[in-house]
């Protein structure tokens, strides 16, 4: 792959798509453009023909405790062209990460957490200062858990063990595709 001078339209429709200040390289090989991206740590190849079709990167923040999981997670999404803003196991991690940070576009989170905040009380603080799409994931099938989940009203629930196409089902449902 070589590197080319960036046409102007491709610049406008990364600009448009959020790309502006971003590292950006342009190149091509056997007559594919394509754009590499950084955002952050994470790097974006699109295709020039994407662009056209006005990529769009949705961003999800998971909060499980769970490291094996959250990684797991993480990566389904990734391949799915969703961008991980964040891994956090504790409730009050995340609330510190909201801090100052761009808002995710789904939150997706675990009811048992590590440290004092639990998922559900992680939720509360979370819809005090936001309207972002909240999914909760659980093992825990009690009734009275079932309960204190649907009194926030979660944009959606999905209980351990899980099926991988379920779960991307319900956030292309919730927040769209990352190709939209």
């Amino acid at each position: 792959m070589r590197e080319v001078a960036p046409s102007a339209s491709i610049g406008i429709k990364l600009a448009k798509l959020g790309f502006k200040n971003k590292n950006l390289v342009f190149a091509n090989s056997n007559q594919n453009k394509y754009c590499i991206a950084q955002i952050n740590t994470r790097i974006y190849i699109l295709p020039e023909t994407n662009l056209d079709r006005n990529v769009v990167i949705k961003t999800v923040m998971i909060v499980e405790d769970e490291h094996l999981i959250a990684l797991s997670i993480a990566g389904l999404l990734e391949k799915n062209g969703y961008h991980v803003t964040g891994m956090h196991s504790k409730g009050e991690d995340v609330l510190s990460a909201l801090e100052g940070s761009p808002i995710p576009d789904l939150f997706l989170i675990d009811v048992t957490l590590s440290g004092e905040l639990n998922g559900i009380q992680t939720v509360r603080h979370i819809q005090d200062r936001l309207s972002t799409p909240v999914l909760f994931i659980t093992g825990n099938e009690s009734e009275k858990m079932d309960i204190e989940m649907d009194e926030l009203n979660p944009d959606g629930i999905v209980y351990k063990p899980y099926v991988s196409t379920d779960l991307l089902t319900l956030i292309r449902a919730t927040i769209g595709s990352s190709t939209n």
